[in-house]
This record gives C-alpha cells, sequence and structure tokens, in this order.
C-alpha cells in the first residue's frame, strides 16, 4: 500500500483558499472601548487595525501597521435635531404665482414651485417684509449637518398667504428668493 497521500487539484485549491481567508481574517482587529461611568460621557469608539501582509495563518499573528479610530455612533451632541441643522440658506425657486381675491375681503397668495437639492434638505421659514411697493418674502431652507443624503432633485411648493395690513391699493412687485411677479393690489372693500 502505497504511503503517500494524493491530493487532487482541487483539494489543493480548497485547503489554500481556507488558509488565504484566514489570514484575510485575521488582517484587522476591532477592540471596542465601551463608556466609563466615573467620566464624562464619550461616544463608544472602535479601534481598527489593518495588519501587515506577513501574517502567519496558523498563528494569526501580525503586526498593525496603522491605526484608526471610529465612532461607532454619532456623538450625542450631534444627534440633537436643533444641533444638527447647517445655517439656513435661500430654497432655489423656479416659479412664483400671485393669487389675488378681492371679496370679501382682499387677500394675496403667493404660490412659489422650486426644487431642494437632495432628499434631506427641506424648508425652514418663510419670512415677508413689505417696503414702498415691492413685497419680499424670503423662504430658507435647512438640512441636517454631516448626513449623508440622496442627491435626488425634490420638487417642492410652498403657499403664502401674504400679509396686506397697512397696504394701499396699486401695483406691487413680490420678489421671493430673487424671482419676482407683479399685481394689482385692489382698494379694500371694493
Amino acid at each position: 500500500m502505497n504511503k503517500f497521500l494524493h491530493f487532487t487539484p482541487l483539494t489543493v485549491a480548497l485547503v489554500l483558499s481556507a488558509a488565504l481567508l484566514a489570514a484575510i481574517v485575521s488582517a484587522c482587529t476591532v477592540q471596542i472601548s465601551p463608556q466609563q461611568d466615573n467620566i464624562a460621557p464619550q461616544p463608544a469608539t472602535a479601534t481598527v487595525s489593518p495588519l501587515s501582509g506577513s501574517a502567519d495563518p496558523t498563528t494569526s499573528q501580525a503586526t498593525p501597521i496603522v491605526s484608526e479610530t471610529l465612532p461607532l455612533m454619532p456623538d450625542a451632541s450631534t444627534t440633537n435635531a436643533a444641533t444638527q441643522i447647517t445655517p439656513a440658506d435661500l430654497a432655489p425657486i423656479s416659479n412664483v404665482e400671485v393669487t389675488v381675491v378681492d371679496e370679501p375681503t382682499r387677500q394675496v397668495t403667493v404660490t412659489v414651485q422650486g426644487e431642494l437639492p437632495d432628499s434631506c434638505t427641506q424648508i425652514d421659514q418663510v419670512t415677508q417684509e413689505a417696503t414702498d411697493h415691492t413685497i419680499n418674502v424670503t423662504i430658507t431652507t435647512r438640512r441636517p449637518a454631516e448626513m449623508m443624503c440622496a442627491q435626488v432633485i425634490t420638487p417642492f411648493t410652498e403657499t403664502v398667504q401674504l400679509d396686506l395690513a397697512g397696504l394701499d391699493a396699486g401695483e406691487y412687485t413680490v420678489e421671493v428668493n430673487g424671482v419676482t411677479q407683479s399685481f394689482q393690489l385692489p382698494p379694500q372693500g371694493s
């Protein structure tokens, strides 16, 4: 009887693949550092250390060549919605339409259409200010800071009821973030 084992090429490939997989799995180590109760709260972190390519697959030993600490969860200060919002930006406006109703009371409604740059950006505030015969409407947006968002153009429509207190009848221009539309304001009670 022959005392030598005979290995087929498939058996050799499987053994080498298993050894290679073991070397790859041992190529990174992760150390978790939980929070300690006696210190100020800090986010838990993981230290990831890629290892050198000279690892011995039978001992799974290697020497780290780089070490980096990564947060496992966002810091508590960034999870608060109020601190997560970036400074307000003007909403991009594509169309402004003015509707004037004079009975039973005069009302002016401005319908604004635009496109937000991503899926996270939202309308934040709508403000208005009248100066002479121009009514400036400012629409600002907010976006969570440092959040990964789908870069998808998101259309929006915002309806704004203009404050007509103290305005005389006449020709007015409404300006919404730089886009203008003129309208005729009827006399009050006409």
